[in-house]
């Protein structure tokens, strides 16, 4: 199967440290309940950091943001600005 990625606010692992690839399943979840059992033996678990006193995003920028890094993790945005 393809390696996937769950984001989980219980996760302990930050979205930044965890090495992404572009051939990952991206699986995201309601906010407020998190992802459903079916994904728990499922790919890597990890959360995005966010401020003090945010419970936290809607799952479209939740989204939005994981993709965001899994592209930039690997130079895909070459000519871009804050591209490395």
């Amino acid at each position: 199967g393809r390696p996937g990625l769950v984001l989980d606010s219980a996760a302990t692992a930050s979205l930044y440290s965890q090495p992404l690839s572009p051939e990952m399943a991206l699986v995201v979840s309601n906010e407020a309940h998190g992802s459903s059992p079916e994904w728990a033996g499922y790919g890597q678990r990890c959360r995005l950091p966010m401020r003090a006193g945010t419970d936290s995003l809607n799952v479209g920028v939740a989204a939005a943001v994981a993709l965001y890094e899994m592209v930039r993790q690997h130079g895909l945005m070459t000519g871009a600005e804050g591209a490395q």
